[in-house]
């Protein structure tokens, strides 16, 4: 199961966390601001007694951009990465690795090794890698 499919499962089963969310980012952007951080949002349902996981965090923010037409930009949100991508990604750095301690035997020479390892460096959005 992806992370989209927790949240899609999450937001099924608890409407009323959209509904409140949504409420709090209209009250917000009532308010005058121009930019808000969903963050700020889930905290303060959280202070309220709201359980909801910080996974679910950008679908929601992308979920109320897209029924909200005022709140469009109005939350910060970058590039999704589910847990599968994320392993495939780490396995592939791994070959890297490996692909790089290998030309380091043959002989190759460094400046090689240090491009693959850069290649992966900006394929990575700087996430921890683990």
């Amino acid at each position: 199961m992806t992370a989209l499919d927790d949240w899609r499962r999450f937001h099924a089963a608890n409407p009323g966390v959209y509904e409140r969310l949504r409420q709090l980012a209209l009250t917000r952007y009532a308010e005058g601001h121009k930019r808000y951080s969903v963050a700020m949002l889930f905290e303060h349902m959280r202070v309220n007694g709201w359980s909801i996981a910080n996974a679910h965090r950008a679908y929601y923010a992308r979920h109320l951009m897209d029924e909200q037409p005022q709140l469009r930009g109005f939350f910060d949100v970058a590039a999704l990465r589910d847990r599968p991508d994320r392993r495939a990604y780490r396995a592939g750095y791994r070959q890297a690795i490996d692909d790089a301690a290998a030309l380091i035997e043959d002989g190759d020479e460094a400046e090689r090794v240090m491009e693959l390892k850069a290649a992966f460096d900006v394929f990575d959005d700087g996430e921890n890698r683990g």
